[in-house]
């Protein structure tokens, strides 16, 4: 029985290892990890867990060799069926444009996590605020992301691992590409 390489591309897919796509996980999560797939292992993907015949994965192949078809094409196609048998062929299209959404139009997800902090006249240190909202696992690693640019506030970048963020109102975090939340001070 052949193993599946996980996203690396390298290792077997495996939990342990963070390389894996997890049947339980969110549509969007599904989605989303098969799209991180290179273009060279999404057609071990469609051998091993595709419902497509041998003959249909190798046309498929060849179109994209051919140049008739984007690999992206190619990917999303398996994005959806894998999302799609543990969800539904709706929920798989939703997962889809979410995708696009957050990827290549750069906007906020529709669903994304809500947490209500109270407000506060001196505002709120921006590292505190990001373990506060769930989005990092402490001020360390909140640090770490801010100095890498992977914070975003409201669309505008963060580097300032200093910045106080306004503790009034409704604003939007960003970490990384995939973790977003709404904040709604009270």
């Amino acid at each position: 029985m052949p193993l599946l390489e996980g996203l690396d591309g390298v290792n077997k897919m495996s939990k342990s290892l963070g390389n894996y796509i997890g049947i339980t996980e969110k549509a969007d999560d599904i989605y989303g990890k098969t799209m991180s797939v290179s273009d060279a292992l999404m057609f071990r993907y469609f051998e091993l867990l595709s419902d497509l015949a041998e003959e249909q994965v190798g046309a498929l192949k060849a179109e994209m060799e051919a140049g008739k078809v984007h690999p992206k094409a190619v990917k999303q196609q398996l994005a959806r069926e894998l999302t799609g048998r543990f969800y539904d062929a709706v929920t798989a299209q939703r997962a889809e444009e979410n995708f696009e959404k957050i990827f290549s139009q750069h906007d906020n997800p529709e669903d994304m996590a809500e947490v209500v902090l109270p407000a506060s006249a001196e505002g709120i240190w921006l590292p505190k605020l990001l373990v506060d909202a769930q989005l990092v696992s402490g001020t360390g690693e909140a640090r770490r992301m801010i100095q890498q640019n992977a914070v975003s506030l409201n669309g505008d970048k963060v580097s300032d691992i200093e910045h106080l963020v306004a503790a009034q109102g409704e604003i939007i975090l960003k970490v990384g590409k995939r973790r977003f939340c709404k904040v709604r001070f009270t």
